[in-house]
């Protein structure tokens, strides 16, 4: 999703200035070397969810 905002701003660089983060930050992002936050997932319109699930056998 972040990629495909980046493109249509026509670079990592203008959709950062436009959105408030640095492009380094945007392009360590989708490299993965850090985590979306909170700022960055509004401006895509997500928000983080953290879920737990059952494992289907305990491993001990």
């Amino acid at each position: 999703m972040l990629l495909a905002e980046c493109r249509a701003a026509g670079t990592q660089a203008k959709w950062a200035s436009a959105n408030g983060v640095s492009p380094q930050y945007v392009s360590d992002v989708l490299r993965g070397h850090r985590v979306p936050g909170d700022r960055l997932l509004r401006r895509l319109g997500l928000r983080r969810e953290i879920t737990y699930v059952p494992v289907d056998e305990v491993v001990s």
